[in-house]
């Protein structure tokens, strides 16, 4: 049943117009004056308006000029009405963004023709978007599933494999076959050479590799192979295929060019039942393998990637680093590409252990995430970067969002929405000012609790990114269902832009983000080139060492203060 507000001073005609349109089905509300009709918008939120022009406290004009001011309710269809003829209120209202007019006194008909008129109109606009979102979403499926150079699918079409796979309960091998030195050897080549290098390579990977094997590149010179079906015997022999093969000469623009392969595998459900950390640890295997010299293969054992005791150590000693004053942020900013101004920073946590020293998130992240940690180091992150966000502003700095990330475990606790609320209680940041991060890898686990736990948290006014996107492997779909305000661009799209696939994608990204509403910023900008093509491509804003590395507070309040001068 659609909405409509009537705003209209005079008594009778307000209640004429809110009994006929009853009687026509419609859900009604009656406002006397354009204050009124204003509070009416936040707590009705009509379909449709229809206001008079000339009211008390607020009039007609007033009412459309606030409206359309506001991006939730700028496209709400308006309808003056008004008892005068004069063209340039016509005009004046038009300007505003009025989409009809109806002369005092109109008929029964007169009010459904219009009304009616404007629903279809915005119905037709709807269907027009939803096509346009389609077509994006087609575009953006084409290049994102196929690599440009070979042909071969990319790690999100690989991933859809991979589902259908692991749904068969067999066991999998993940290898990840890197090229030693391709970087040295492409850069003797013309860029249509190196090209002509990887096509060649993709076709003997996929006459090398197992019948049912997936193939995909990953990026530069790196693929990515899921097994099933082979046994440790025949996984030894089918590396050593694949490396022989790599071996023999390749022949492109009248050079000869021999190569050799690093290989790192990891094998599925053994070592990691999520793709992303599957493939993580066959590459940390490839990386073992060229430090090793390289053409060798090194097969991913937990017993050798962290030895017991230092994962119990370094367990124990997670467990006691927010007591122990060991974790402290620094702070990334984030750019807007419109105004140059620096309008939020995401904090991001830091572990200096008092015998190691600094420890690397990559390490101790994960470890925290499996052994309940995460959610002790998530609640002093978010106080911490909560409190400091207050200060900056107490100091007379310019507002600035902060960005908090959110881990999947912490969704799963069942008072995260209570502690999102007493941290902005007791650090006094108003809610407007806190964003909360998660990454796309946290959606494909319990999608609807996520969605109710993420919506809850944007009713208390905190706004909500997804971060990463494009690394994972969750379906489009989540953008539709999740509510998201900001879509952080990952920076394997944005490296090397404008390089041709990546553009595509990154274009595509924009758009779809467009038309769902959604903000949009672009992480790891490094370079000039990567900049004036994110401003060209209305991208909103930016993050990354080409403008600042995380810094420490201080820092922070210095670089607010050399851009206020």
């Amino acid at each position: 049943m659609s909405r409509i507000l009537i705003i209209e001073d005079e008594v009778d005609i307000r209640n004429n117009l809110l009994r006929l349109l009853r009687v026509e089905g419609f859900e009604v509300m009656g406002a006397e004056n354009g204050r009124a009709g204003l509070a009416c918008v936040r707590s009705f939120c009509p379909d449709l308006i229809i206001s008079d022009v000339g009211m008390p406290e607020l009039d007609g004009h007033g009412v459309l000029a606030a409206l359309r001011a506001d991006p939730s309710t700028a496209s709400i269809p308006f309808i003056f009405l008004t008892a005068m003829a004069d063209p340039q209120d016509f005009r004046a209202g038009l300007k505003l963004g009025a989409d009809d007019y109806l002369t005092k006194p109109f008929t029964r008909g007169d009010v459904l023709d219009s009304i009616h008129s404007r629903f279809a109109r915005q119905n037709a606009v709807a269907v027009g978007l939803r096509q346009q979102l389609d077509q994006l979403k087609s575009e953006l499926r084409q290049h994102s599933h196929i690599d440009a150079v070979t042909g071969l699918k990319n790690r999100f079409a690989l991933a859809e494999a991979f589902v259908e796979l692991a749904a068969r309960n067999v066991p999998l091998t993940a290898v990840c076959v890197g090229l030693d030195r391709f970087v040295e050897i492409s850069a003797g080549l013309t860029p249509a050479g190196a090209d002509a290098l990887l096509v060649q390579i993709a076709g003997r990977l996929m006459e090398t590799a197992p019948s049912s094997g997936q193939i995909c590149r990953l990026a530069g010179g790196t693929f990515l192979l899921v097994l099933s079906d082979l046994s440790g015997c025949m996984l030894d022999k089918s590396m050593d295929a694949l490396r022989h093969a790599i071996r023999q000469p390749f022949f492109v623009e009248e050079k000869k060019i021999i190569l050799t392969a690093s290989i790192g595998t990891a094998r599925y459900p053994d070592h990691a039942e999520q793709l992303d950390r599957l493939v993580g640890n066959a590459q940390a295997e490839m990386t073992r393998a060229r430090s090793q010299g390289g053409d060798n293969c090194c097969h991913y054992d937990p017993a050798v990637s962290m030895p017991p005791q230092d994962r119990l150590d370094m367990e124990s000693a997670l467990h006691q680093a927010v007591a122990a004053g060991e974790l402290f942020l620094q702070y990334q900013p984030q750019v807007c590409l419109t105004s140059g101004a620096v309008i939020g920073v995401e904090a991001l946590v830091r572990w200096r252990h008092p015998v190691v020293g600094l420890i690397s998130p990559a390490r101790f992240i994960p470890l925290a995430e499996e052994n309940g940690a995460i959610l002790e180091i998530g609640e002093w992150v978010m106080q911490t970067a909560c409190r400091q966000a207050r200060l900056w502003m107490d100091a007379g700095l310019p507002r600035l969002k902060m960005g908090v990330n959110i881990s999947a475990r912490q969704l799963r606790q069942q008072d995260l929405v209570a502690l999102v609320e007493k941290v902005l209680g007791e650090t006094g940041l108003p809610a407007e000012y806190l964003d909360i991060e998660v990454t796309e890898s946290v959606l494909v686990h319990n999608a609807q609790l996520v969605a109710a736990v993420l919506g809850r948290i944007k009713a208390l006014g905190v706004s909500v990114s997804i971060d990463d996107f494009g690394t994972g492997y969750s379906s489009m779909a989540y953008l539709q269902k999740m509510p998201f305000d900001k879509l952080k661009i990952d920076r394997s799209f944005i490296s090397g832009l404008p390089d041709e696939q990546n553009a595509a994608i990154v274009r595509a990204l924009l758009a779809m983000a467009s038309q769902l509403g959604m903000e949009t910023i672009a992480e790891g900008v490094e370079t000039g080139e990567e900049l004036s093509f994110l401003k060209e491509a209305g991208c909103g804003q930016l993050q990354g060492f080409l403008f600042s590395r995380p810094l420490f507070c201080d820092d922070v309040v210095a670089l607010m203060r050399r851009s206020e001068s």
